[in-house]
């Protein structure tokens, strides 16, 4: 026989405990979830942020030294900076992975003039499997990169 003494219950059932599991696992899901999406596009914005860098700094070699190029046909992972007259390679820019990169239609290569102008312009476009496209405009007569979300 079981005598109860009055006293109140002081444990957790085993269905409130898995009910509370349940529920914080939920929220560290989608925690998760947001730290993966803010992950990329902190990687995206960076890109853009790298594409707009990389290609004042051909203008600016151009500038001082008569010309330079940016070559996007080398890899479909990257692209070049190089000086025209030695074809020397300053810098080599890799793509994180997941970046959907689309270059302006026409040529793959682009060359500063010693005015700082550009062979032709365009805007290219960064993107991911998230809702935000970065578009980097590069202006032909001028030279002048613009960076836009």
């Amino acid at each position: 026989m079981i005598m109860r003494t009055g006293r109140a219950q002081k444990a957790f059932t085993l269905f409130e405990v898995m009910i509370g599991v349940v529920i914080v696992s939920i929220i560290l899901l989608y925690g998760a979830l947001s730290m993966s999406r803010a992950k990329h596009r902190s990687q995206l914005k960076l890109q853009a942020e790298t594409l707009v860098s990389d290609l004042k700094y051909a203008r600016s070699i151009a500038m001082t030294e008569g010309s330079s190029t940016i070559d996007f046909s080398s890899s479909n992972s990257g692209y070049y900076v190089i000086k025209n007259a030695s074809g020397q390679i300053k810098t080599k820019t890799s793509l994180f992975s997941g970046v959907i990169f689309t270059l302006p239609s026409g040529s793959s290569v682009f060359t500063f003039k010693s005015t700082g102008a550009a062979d032709h312009g365009g805007v290219f476009r960064l993107s991911a499997n998230i809702e935000v496209t970065y578009k980097v405009t590069l202006t032909a007569e001028t030279g002048m990169v613009i960076l836009q979300q």
